[in-house]
């Protein structure tokens, strides 16, 4: 855990179809602009436009098949 906290990238992990976060790194918080609040909350929770987007599908297909999305940077909607 310590290693993924002062990680220079961007890394979180979210859990279930809720994609609920269960660890989020201060690259990521910062990255997103949420800060550290982000634990326990849902991605749906957290970016609803991006949610409605597309994102939450294609995040449900990365937990579905395995096969990696890696985001050059955030977009916000």
């Amino acid at each position: 855990e310590t290693l993924l906290a002062t990680a220079p990238y961007c890394i979180a992990v979210l859990k279930g179809r809720e994609l609920r976060y269960t660890l989020t790194n201060p690259a990521y918080e910062a990255m997103t602009g949420v800060g550290a609040d982000m634990v326990g909350r849902t991605y749906r929770d957290l970016f609803p436009d991006l949610a409605a987007a597309g994102a939450e599908a294609r995040l449900l297909r990365v937990l579905e098949t395995g096969e990696p999305w890696i985001i050059d940077q955030y977009l916000p909607a």
